[in-house]
Protein backbone atom coordinates (compact mmCIF):
# COMPACT_ATOMS: atom_id res chain seq x y z
CA UNK A 1 0.00 0.00 0.00
CA UNK A 2 2.96 2.26 -0.51
CA UNK A 3 3.33 4.64 -3.43
CA UNK A 4 6.75 5.24 -5.27
CA UNK A 5 6.75 8.99 -5.24
CA UNK A 6 9.24 11.90 -6.61
CA UNK A 7 9.88 14.47 -4.04
CA UNK A 8 7.41 16.25 -3.01
CA UNK A 9 6.09 19.72 -2.66
CA UNK A 10 5.48 20.55 1.07
CA UNK A 11 4.40 24.61 2.11
CA UNK A 12 7.36 26.05 -0.56
CA UNK A 13 9.80 23.17 0.54
CA UNK A 14 10.91 19.92 -1.32
CA UNK A 15 10.62 16.65 1.12
CA UNK A 16 10.68 13.50 1.20
CA UNK A 17 7.68 11.63 3.22
CA UNK A 18 9.19 8.24 3.51
CA UNK A 19 11.56 6.83 5.87
CA UNK A 20 10.05 8.03 9.57
CA UNK A 21 7.72 5.59 11.68
CA UNK A 22 4.73 7.33 13.17
CA UNK A 23 4.52 7.73 16.89
CA UNK A 24 0.84 5.88 17.17
CA UNK A 25 0.90 2.20 15.48
CA UNK A 26 -2.49 0.52 14.80
CA UNK A 27 -1.90 -1.85 16.98
CA UNK A 28 -2.32 0.95 19.91
CA UNK A 29 -5.48 1.87 18.34
CA UNK A 30 -6.58 -1.28 18.38
CA UNK A 31 -5.94 -2.23 21.65
CA UNK A 32 -7.60 1.31 22.80
CA UNK A 33 -10.60 -0.02 20.75
CA UNK A 34 -11.18 -2.54 22.77
CA UNK A 35 -10.68 -1.09 26.25
CA UNK A 36 -13.74 0.78 25.44
CA UNK A 37 -15.90 -1.91 23.42
CA UNK A 38 -16.40 -4.06 26.61
CA UNK A 39 -18.61 -6.58 25.02
CA UNK A 40 -16.64 -7.24 21.86
CA UNK A 41 -18.90 -6.81 19.65
CA UNK A 42 -17.12 -4.36 17.74
CA UNK A 43 -18.43 -0.92 18.13
CA UNK A 44 -18.75 1.36 21.15
CA UNK A 45 -21.58 2.52 23.01
CA UNK A 46 -22.81 5.32 24.31
CA UNK A 47 -22.33 3.66 28.15
CA UNK A 48 -19.04 2.10 27.71
CA UNK A 49 -17.55 4.85 26.53
CA UNK A 50 -18.69 7.15 29.36
CA UNK A 51 -17.99 4.56 31.97
CA UNK A 52 -14.35 4.00 30.91
CA UNK A 53 -13.98 8.01 30.45
CA UNK A 54 -15.31 8.54 33.99
CA UNK A 55 -13.18 6.00 35.38
CA UNK A 56 -10.19 7.72 34.13
CA UNK A 57 -10.72 11.32 34.70
CA UNK A 58 -13.98 11.48 36.64
CA UNK A 59 -13.08 15.46 36.68
CA UNK A 60 -13.29 15.65 33.09
CA UNK A 61 -15.74 13.78 31.85
CA UNK A 62 -19.38 14.02 33.03
CA UNK A 63 -22.68 12.82 30.75
CA UNK A 64 -22.83 16.42 28.97
CA UNK A 65 -19.22 16.21 27.37
CA UNK A 66 -19.52 12.92 26.48
CA UNK A 67 -22.69 13.41 24.98
CA UNK A 68 -21.33 16.01 22.91
CA UNK A 69 -17.89 13.85 21.91
CA UNK A 70 -20.79 10.88 21.02
CA UNK A 71 -22.67 13.61 18.90
CA UNK A 72 -19.08 15.11 17.26
CA UNK A 73 -17.62 11.27 16.14
CA UNK A 74 -21.05 9.42 15.47
CA UNK A 75 -21.27 9.88 12.11
CA UNK A 76 -23.89 7.93 10.56
CA UNK A 77 -25.95 8.69 13.89
CA UNK A 78 -26.52 4.96 14.80
CA UNK A 79 -26.05 5.63 18.28
CA UNK A 80 -22.37 3.63 18.78
CA UNK A 81 -19.16 4.33 17.53
CA UNK A 82 -17.92 2.25 14.49
CA UNK A 83 -13.39 1.64 14.47
CA UNK A 84 -13.37 4.40 12.47
CA UNK A 85 -15.60 6.83 14.30
CA UNK A 86 -13.27 5.77 17.29
CA UNK A 87 -10.23 7.41 15.73
CA UNK A 88 -12.07 10.13 14.42
CA UNK A 89 -13.42 10.98 18.58
CA UNK A 90 -10.04 10.03 19.68
CA UNK A 91 -9.23 13.37 18.22
CA UNK A 92 -12.07 14.95 19.45
CA UNK A 93 -11.32 13.83 22.89
CA UNK A 94 -7.35 15.18 22.96
CA UNK A 95 -9.06 18.17 22.31
CA UNK A 96 -11.02 18.65 25.17
CA UNK A 97 -8.24 16.87 27.59
CA UNK A 98 -4.73 16.83 26.11
CA UNK A 99 -3.77 14.52 28.36
CA UNK A 100 -5.71 12.01 27.08
CA UNK A 101 -3.39 9.26 27.19
CA UNK A 102 -4.95 6.94 24.39
CA UNK A 103 -5.03 10.30 22.11
CA UNK A 104 -1.78 11.78 23.08
CA UNK A 105 0.96 10.41 20.95
CA UNK A 106 -1.73 10.69 17.85
CA UNK A 107 -0.15 14.17 15.98
CA UNK A 108 2.68 12.75 14.05
CA UNK A 109 6.11 14.26 15.17
CA UNK A 110 7.32 15.91 11.76
CA UNK A 111 6.60 16.38 7.78
CA UNK A 112 8.13 13.67 6.59
CA UNK A 113 6.26 11.47 8.89
CA UNK A 114 2.56 13.30 7.16
CA UNK A 115 4.00 12.91 4.18
CA UNK A 116 4.49 9.35 4.39
CA UNK A 117 1.24 8.55 5.73
CA UNK A 118 -0.55 10.79 3.15
CA UNK A 119 1.33 8.50 0.12
CA UNK A 120 0.15 5.60 2.18
CA UNK A 121 -3.21 6.43 2.24
CA UNK A 122 -3.13 8.13 -1.42
CA UNK A 123 -2.65 5.04 -2.90
CA UNK A 124 -4.77 2.95 -1.15
CA UNK A 125 -7.36 4.77 -2.70
CA UNK A 126 -6.14 5.27 -6.40
CA UNK A 127 -7.89 2.34 -7.63
CA UNK A 128 -6.66 2.87 -11.19
CA UNK A 129 -3.03 3.37 -9.94
CA UNK A 130 -2.48 6.57 -12.24
CA UNK A 131 -1.00 8.07 -9.21
CA UNK A 132 -3.94 11.02 -9.63
CA UNK A 133 -7.32 10.95 -7.29
CA UNK A 134 -10.32 11.18 -9.22
CA UNK A 135 -14.07 11.98 -7.71
CA UNK A 136 -14.99 9.03 -7.03
CA UNK A 137 -11.34 8.04 -5.39
CA UNK A 138 -11.95 10.67 -3.34
CA UNK A 139 -15.05 10.40 -2.30
CA UNK A 140 -14.11 6.74 -1.24
CA UNK A 141 -11.41 8.05 1.24
CA UNK A 142 -13.80 10.59 2.50
CA UNK A 143 -16.61 8.00 3.31
CA UNK A 144 -13.87 5.64 4.97
CA UNK A 145 -12.56 8.55 6.99
CA UNK A 146 -15.95 10.93 7.82
CA UNK A 147 -18.33 8.29 7.00
CA UNK A 148 -20.14 10.77 4.62
CA UNK A 149 -20.48 11.34 1.04
CA UNK A 150 -18.36 13.89 -0.68
CA UNK A 151 -20.22 15.99 -2.97
CA UNK A 152 -19.28 17.20 -6.46
CA UNK A 153 -18.91 20.37 -6.11
CA UNK A 154 -16.59 20.68 -3.25
CA UNK A 155 -14.09 18.40 -5.52
CA UNK A 156 -14.53 21.09 -7.86
CA UNK A 157 -13.79 23.80 -5.54
CA UNK A 158 -10.63 21.59 -4.20
CA UNK A 159 -9.78 21.41 -8.05
CA UNK A 160 -9.69 25.14 -8.35
CA UNK A 161 -8.15 25.83 -5.64
CA UNK A 162 -5.03 23.71 -5.87
CA UNK A 163 -1.95 24.85 -7.67
CA UNK A 164 -2.44 24.21 -11.24
CA UNK A 165 0.47 22.04 -11.86
CA UNK A 166 -1.45 19.03 -9.61
CA UNK A 167 -4.90 18.98 -11.67
CA UNK A 168 -5.67 17.35 -14.59
CA UNK A 169 -7.97 19.48 -16.13
CA UNK A 170 -9.17 16.88 -18.53
CA UNK A 171 -9.69 14.15 -16.05
CA UNK A 172 -10.75 16.47 -13.62
CA UNK A 173 -8.43 14.41 -10.73
CA UNK A 174 -5.61 15.70 -8.75
CA UNK A 175 -2.75 14.46 -8.06
CA UNK A 176 -0.38 12.96 -5.16
CA UNK A 177 1.12 16.09 -5.08
CA UNK A 178 -1.91 18.21 -4.70
CA UNK A 179 -3.09 15.97 -1.93
CA UNK A 180 0.17 16.72 -0.14
CA UNK A 181 -0.30 20.24 -0.56
CA UNK A 182 -3.68 20.17 1.01
CA UNK A 183 -2.93 17.85 4.23
CA UNK A 184 -0.05 20.21 4.65
CA UNK A 185 -1.79 23.13 3.95
CA UNK A 186 -2.25 24.93 7.36
CA UNK A 187 -5.28 27.26 5.66
CA UNK A 188 -7.52 23.76 5.31
CA UNK A 189 -8.61 21.43 7.94
CA UNK A 190 -7.61 18.45 6.53
CA UNK A 191 -5.99 15.84 9.30
CA UNK A 192 -3.49 12.94 7.94
CA UNK A 193 -3.56 11.56 11.04
CA UNK A 194 -6.96 11.32 11.83
CA UNK A 195 -7.44 9.88 8.28
CA UNK A 196 -4.80 7.69 8.22
CA UNK A 197 -5.10 5.91 11.41
CA UNK A 198 -9.39 5.73 10.44
CA UNK A 199 -8.28 3.51 7.50
CA UNK A 200 -4.98 1.57 8.29
CA UNK A 201 -5.75 0.87 12.11
CA UNK A 202 -8.94 -1.61 9.95
CA UNK A 203 -6.37 -2.61 7.67
CA UNK A 204 -4.07 -3.79 10.31
CA UNK A 205 -6.92 -6.24 11.58
CA UNK A 206 -7.56 -7.00 8.31
CA UNK A 207 -3.91 -8.41 8.00
CA UNK A 208 -3.66 -9.93 11.03
CA UNK A 209 -7.17 -11.73 10.43
CA UNK A 210 -6.09 -13.17 7.01
CA UNK A 211 -2.72 -14.17 7.90
CA UNK A 212 -4.40 -15.95 10.82
CA UNK A 213 -6.26 -18.49 8.61
CA UNK A 214 -3.77 -18.29 5.61
CA UNK A 215 -2.13 -21.67 6.94
CA UNK A 216 0.04 -22.67 3.79
CA UNK A 217 1.47 -18.44 4.13
CA UNK A 218 0.90 -18.78 -0.06
CA UNK A 219 -0.53 -14.88 0.77
CA UNK A 220 -4.32 -16.01 -1.21
CA UNK A 221 -6.89 -17.66 0.80
CA UNK A 222 -8.38 -21.09 -1.00
CA UNK A 223 -11.80 -22.15 0.00
CA UNK A 224 -11.11 -23.74 3.12
CA UNK A 225 -9.14 -20.89 4.33
CA UNK A 226 -12.11 -18.70 3.56
CA UNK A 227 -14.15 -21.18 5.46
CA UNK A 228 -12.62 -21.08 8.16
CA UNK A 229 -12.54 -17.44 8.62
CA UNK A 230 -16.58 -17.40 7.94
CA UNK A 231 -17.09 -20.22 10.49
CA UNK A 232 -14.43 -18.74 13.01
CA UNK A 233 -16.40 -15.66 13.12
CA UNK A 234 -19.99 -16.12 12.40
CA UNK A 235 -20.68 -19.91 12.75
CA UNK A 236 -24.43 -19.10 10.67
CA UNK A 237 -22.11 -17.49 8.20
CA UNK A 238 -19.65 -20.20 7.68
CA UNK A 239 -22.39 -22.98 7.13
CA UNK A 240 -23.88 -20.80 4.19
CA UNK A 241 -20.20 -20.14 2.51
CA UNK A 242 -20.27 -22.73 0.12
CA UNK A 243 -17.77 -23.44 -2.65
CA UNK A 244 -19.89 -21.93 -5.02
CA UNK A 245 -20.24 -18.43 -3.45
CA UNK A 246 -16.49 -18.65 -2.65
CA UNK A 247 -15.67 -19.11 -6.75
CA UNK A 248 -18.20 -16.44 -7.62
CA UNK A 249 -16.22 -14.03 -4.99
CA UNK A 250 -13.24 -14.83 -6.87
CA UNK A 251 -14.78 -14.09 -9.86
CA UNK A 252 -15.73 -10.98 -9.11
CA UNK A 253 -12.49 -10.10 -7.03
CA UNK A 254 -9.86 -11.04 -8.44
CA UNK A 255 -7.69 -10.13 -11.41
CA UNK A 256 -7.70 -13.36 -14.50
CA UNK A 257 -4.46 -14.21 -14.07
CA UNK A 258 -4.84 -15.02 -10.58
CA UNK A 259 -7.80 -16.41 -10.21
CA UNK A 260 -6.96 -20.13 -10.22
CA UNK A 261 -5.01 -19.14 -6.54
CA UNK A 262 -7.91 -17.33 -4.38
CA UNK A 263 -8.75 -14.38 -2.98
CA UNK A 264 -5.71 -12.31 -2.10
CA UNK A 265 -4.65 -10.34 1.24
CA UNK A 266 -5.03 -7.16 -0.69
CA UNK A 267 -8.59 -8.49 -1.88
CA UNK A 268 -9.65 -9.61 1.41
CA UNK A 269 -8.39 -6.02 2.73
CA UNK A 270 -10.48 -4.48 0.30
CA UNK A 271 -13.19 -5.68 1.06
CA UNK A 272 -13.49 -5.37 4.53
CA UNK A 273 -11.83 -1.45 4.04
CA UNK A 274 -12.66 -0.16 0.62
CA UNK A 275 -16.49 1.80 0.63
CA UNK A 276 -16.72 0.13 -3.15
CA UNK A 277 -17.60 -2.94 -1.28
CA UNK A 278 -20.04 -1.93 1.38
CA UNK A 279 -22.57 -4.22 0.34
CA UNK A 280 -20.91 -6.53 1.67
CA UNK A 281 -21.64 -5.51 5.05
CA UNK A 282 -18.26 -6.84 6.67
CA UNK A 283 -17.26 -5.87 10.24
CA UNK A 284 -13.98 -6.10 10.74
CA UNK A 285 -13.83 -4.84 14.16
CA UNK A 286 -16.52 -7.51 15.20
CA UNK A 287 -14.55 -10.22 13.38
CA UNK A 288 -11.26 -9.21 14.60
CA UNK A 289 -12.82 -9.10 18.44
CA UNK A 290 -14.29 -13.13 17.47
CA UNK A 291 -11.00 -14.16 16.42
CA UNK A 292 -9.44 -13.15 19.42
CA UNK A 293 -12.10 -15.38 21.19
CA UNK A 294 -11.70 -17.98 18.65
CA UNK A 295 -7.53 -18.27 19.55
CA UNK A 296 -8.21 -18.06 23.09
CA UNK A 297 -10.09 -21.13 22.51
CA UNK A 298 -8.23 -22.94 20.48
CA UNK A 299 -4.95 -21.99 22.29
CA UNK A 300 -6.85 -22.88 25.58
CA UNK A 301 -7.29 -27.03 23.94
CA UNK A 302 -4.34 -27.03 22.62
CA UNK A 303 -2.68 -26.29 26.53
CA UNK A 304 -5.27 -28.85 28.68
CA UNK A 305 -5.07 -31.72 26.22
CA UNK A 306 -0.87 -31.65 26.81
CA UNK A 307 -1.48 -30.85 30.37
CA UNK A 308 -0.80 -34.62 31.47
CA UNK A 309 -0.99 -34.05 35.00
CA UNK A 310 -3.90 -31.56 35.08
CA UNK A 311 -1.88 -28.72 37.44
CA UNK A 312 -2.22 -26.10 35.11
CA UNK A 313 1.07 -25.86 34.03
CA UNK A 314 3.23 -27.26 31.29
CA UNK A 315 6.43 -29.37 32.60
CA UNK A 316 9.49 -30.20 30.41
CA UNK A 317 7.88 -33.07 29.43
CA UNK A 318 4.58 -31.65 28.68
CA UNK A 319 6.13 -28.86 26.85
CA UNK A 320 8.34 -31.04 24.93
CA UNK A 321 5.06 -33.40 23.67
CA UNK A 322 3.62 -30.56 22.43
CA UNK A 323 6.88 -28.94 20.12
CA UNK A 324 7.44 -31.99 18.67
CA UNK A 325 3.55 -32.04 17.52
CA UNK A 326 3.29 -29.23 16.59
CA UNK A 327 6.82 -27.91 15.12
CA UNK A 328 8.38 -31.02 14.64
CA UNK A 329 11.75 -30.11 16.64
CA UNK A 330 12.98 -30.28 20.29
CA UNK A 331 14.77 -28.24 22.90
CA UNK A 332 16.51 -29.28 25.89
CA UNK A 333 15.51 -29.22 29.36
CA UNK A 334 18.01 -26.06 29.93
CA UNK A 335 16.38 -24.41 27.07
CA UNK A 336 13.63 -24.99 28.82
CA UNK A 337 14.12 -23.52 31.40
CA UNK A 338 15.65 -20.47 29.52
CA UNK A 339 12.31 -19.91 27.90
CA UNK A 340 10.28 -20.60 31.52
CA UNK A 341 12.61 -17.69 32.72
CA UNK A 342 12.32 -15.07 29.65
CA UNK A 343 8.23 -15.51 29.53
CA UNK A 344 7.33 -15.53 33.45
CA UNK A 345 9.66 -13.03 34.53
CA UNK A 346 9.19 -12.20 38.18
CA UNK A 347 7.14 -15.29 38.90
CA UNK A 348 6.79 -17.43 41.85
CA UNK A 349 6.17 -20.13 39.92
CA UNK A 350 8.60 -21.24 37.58
CA UNK A 351 9.61 -24.90 38.93
CA UNK A 352 6.23 -25.59 38.23
CA UNK A 353 6.78 -24.60 34.26
CA UNK A 354 4.70 -22.48 31.86
CA UNK A 355 1.39 -21.56 33.25
CA UNK A 356 -1.97 -21.79 31.07
CA UNK A 357 -1.60 -18.04 31.02
CA UNK A 358 1.97 -17.57 29.66
CA UNK A 359 0.68 -20.36 26.99
CA UNK A 360 -2.53 -19.21 25.86
CA UNK A 361 -0.79 -15.17 25.65
CA UNK A 362 1.93 -16.98 23.75
CA UNK A 363 -0.69 -17.61 21.02
CA UNK A 364 -2.81 -14.79 21.58
CA UNK A 365 -0.14 -12.09 20.96
CA UNK A 366 1.26 -11.58 16.82
CA UNK A 367 4.77 -11.05 17.98
CA UNK A 368 5.43 -14.67 18.98
CA UNK A 369 4.08 -15.85 16.08
CA UNK A 370 2.12 -18.62 16.79
CA UNK A 371 -0.87 -19.80 15.29
CA UNK A 372 -3.07 -21.41 17.44
CA UNK A 373 -5.29 -23.57 14.02
CA UNK A 374 -2.63 -24.24 12.48
CA UNK A 375 -1.08 -25.65 16.48
CA UNK A 376 -4.77 -27.08 16.84
CA UNK A 377 -5.40 -28.79 13.73
CA UNK A 378 -1.66 -31.02 13.98
CA UNK A 379 -2.67 -31.56 17.50
CA UNK A 380 -6.22 -32.68 16.19
CA UNK A 381 -4.34 -34.72 13.39
CA UNK A 382 -2.41 -36.82 15.42
CA UNK A 383 -4.65 -37.52 18.22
Amino acid sequence: LRVQQRDTYCAGTVRHPFGVHRIMPAEDVIKAFKKFDKDGNGVISRSELSSVLKSLRSDTWDDDSVERLMSKADKNGDGVLQIEEFVRWLFAAFEVDPTFTDAANLVASCPEEQGRMIGELFAFFDIDTDRYWNFTEADYCVFATEGKHMDEFSWKQMLHMAPPEFVDKGKQALSLEGMVWFYLNPDFEFSIEKDYLSVFTKVKMVQELFDFFDLDKDGYWNFTESWECSFATDESAGQNHTEEMFAWLVNEMMPADEKSKGLSRKCVVDLYCQPMHSKFDMNIAKDHETLQVYKKKLAMEIFENYDADKDGYWNFQEAQACNKETSETTFTEEEYMTMVEFMQPGSEDKSRGLSKETVVNTYLDPKHQQNALRDHKRVTWNK
